[in-house]
């Protein structure tokens, strides 16, 4: 699964990379894909004493449809519509006396609508500022 999600990531970014350098048009729509690493950091974990919690290692995706529409051929406005997952992982022990390990996952899904401003250059290079809605689906806790 993670492979299929980061070979779909490439072709994306080959597709959109393709289509910005040789944009002629004012409107464009495409697919996005992506994977990342990801961190739920929170004052009650990260203050806890060595080994009691620990934060592991966790990877999240998201996918959906993005939307530009541009004023000239380097300034436009667009608009993503993301379904993403933000996981993480925690190991540590019930009772610092005890010793008994436990292993706990945290897992969000959301839909997240990036609003951004993109100033691009004719090479196929952009920058993009702007702000992300995002709203919680759904909330796992094991």
């Amino acid at each position: 699964m993670k492979q299929a999600i980061l070979v779909l990531y490439f072709i994306s970014a080959l597709i959109q990379s393709a289509s910005a350098q040789f944009r002629k048009e004012i409107f464009c729509v495409g697919p996005m894909v992506g994977g990342s690493s990801t961190w739920l950091m929170n004052k009650n974990v990260n203050d806890l004493p060595e080994g009691e919690q620990e934060l592991e290692l966790t990877f999240g995706s998201s996918f959906g449809a993005t939307i530009t529409t541009y004023f000239s051929q380097n300034v436009g406005i667009g608009l993503d519509v993301l379904y993403s997952t933000h996981n993480q992982k925690y190991n540590g022990v019930v009772d610092p006396v005890s010793k008994i390990p436990y292993m706990s996952k945290t897992h969000l899904s959301m839909l997240n609508l990036p609003l951004y401003l993109r100033l691009s250059t004719n090479y196929g290079a952009y920058f993009e500022i702007g702000s992300v809605f995002g709203f919680i689906t759904s909330a796992k806790y094991t």
